[in-house]
């Protein structure tokens, strides 16, 4: 941290250089995402929804609910050691590797925690309009 950000403050630029506290962020959202369900309508609302390779059929009116840190921790996509915490998983090059929809994450509320949280090791202040750019400059987390 001290290489990139040096003596100064934390900034939105110094976030894309940060590749391994980016990777930790993404591997603890993985393991305990910060909306751990989400549910889902089909969008055709007069015929019934084909989905899962021709498995599933969903009428208009039913709600799937996804369990986040159980997709998240499934073996056929991260390895028998899914419920381990190993950030390198979750560098970028690993990361776009990933099946389609196999990681979701709602991180800003999560994003200023660890912000803090790592300004307060690194002897870093923030002030709370600094907290908003770092938070609206994550999208590279996602």
């Amino acid at each position: 941290m001290n290489a990139v950000v040096g003596s100064g403050r934390i900034t939105s630029k110094h976030l894309s250089k940060l590749r391994y506290i980016t990777a930790c962020v993404r591997e603890s959202l993985r393991l305990w995402p910060t909306i751990p369900v989400i549910a889902f309508k089909p969008k055709d609302k007069q015929n019934p929804t084909i989905i899962g390779n021709d498995k599933f059929i969903l009428m208009p009116d039913q709600t799937i609910i996804a369990l986040l840190p159980a997709i998240h921790r499934d073996p056929d996509v991260w390895g028998e050691d899914a419920d381990e915490f190993r950030p390198e998983r979750m560098v970028d090059e690993k990361l776009s590797t990933l099946p389609r929809n196999a990681w979701k994450v709602r991180i800003y509320i999560f994003l200023l925690i660890f912000v803090q949280y790592l300004s307060t090791i690194f002897n870093h202040s923030l002030r709370p309009s600094e907290m908003a750019l770092v938070a609206a400059s994550a999208d590279h987390l996602l």
